[in-house]
């Protein structure tokens, strides 16, 4: 799948909508090894709150207390680790068979037609859900309708 990571003339937004979709440049960004590290270091608040606010529909829907937490419990180092695991990833994606067990996809708009594009060609049986209203927090943006998709899945409704 080709992921645009930068924009054309005029098309980054301020926070993603139904216009701007998500350009997530910071896929590259966090695939280098060791600078994400140092020029964040102490300063990791900036750069979450920059991706909360730009990754949801509704910042708001987010509360200082839970940016201190995601602040808190964040480790660059780690969210780095994951990035850079991407490349292999698609390797060893080719060596697995196709699941056969049901698989939830959950993804709001800007995400949906991405995570289908990459869950429909490794799973057999897979019901995906649109998340409306939303942006890539949808948990936090959503609770309640995750709640209820989650539910709905794990009971068979």
């Amino acid at each position: 799948m080709n992921i645009p990571m930068l924009p054309g003339v005029g098309k980054f937004g301020t926070k993603i909508d139904d216009m701007h979709p998500p350009f997530p440049w910071f896929f590259a960004f966090q695939q280098v090894k060791g600078l994400p590290e140092r020029l964040l270091q102490g300063r990791t608040d900036i750069y979450l709150n920059f991706c909360l606010d730009y990754l949801t529909k509704d910042s708001a829907s987010i509360d200082v207390l839970d940016r201190k937490v995601y602040a808190r419990g964040y480790s660059v180092r780690s969210g780095d680790a994951w990035f850079q695991a991407f490349p292999q990833d698609v390797l060893d994606l080719k060596q697995y068979p196709k699941l056969e067990m049901p698989v939830l996809g959950l993804a709001s708009v800007n995400f949906f037609e991405g995570l289908k594009a990459s869950l429909e060609p490794v799973a057999a049986n897979v019901r995906m859900v649109n998340v409306e209203n939303s942006g890539h927090f949808f948990p936090e943006e959503q609770p309640e309708v995750t709640a209820r998709d989650l539910t709905d899945f794990f009971t068979g409704s």
